[in-house]
């Protein structure tokens, strides 16, 4: 599972960071050795994960089916919010 976490650190500063939205991106379990089939939840502005389950209302959900694993875990967030969003 991959957990994208989105902070917002005010004018830069790292001590006054804070997480402002998040969205998991999970393997349903039902592809192969070279394909995976991935369910993604993403959150509202101010809500957060807990322990990999969604403690607040989800903003948007969308699956990815058939993502070549090679290609990593950027385009599979891509698509994922591709699929959410549209576009």
């Amino acid at each position: 599972m991959l957990r994208i976490t989105v902070e917002m650190l005010p004018k830069g500063d790292e001590k006054r960071a804070y997480t402002i939205c998040q969205g998991i991106i999970a393997n349903d379990g039902t592809g192969d050795e070279r394909t995976g089939n991935y369910e993604a939840a993403f959150t509202l502005w101010g809500s957060r994960l807990f322990q990999g389950r969604l403690e607040d209302r989800v903003w948007r959900h969308a699956e990815v089916r058939r993502f070549r694993r090679p290609d990593g875990p950027w385009k599979l967030l891509y698509l994922a919010l591709k699929n959410a969003i549209g576009g």
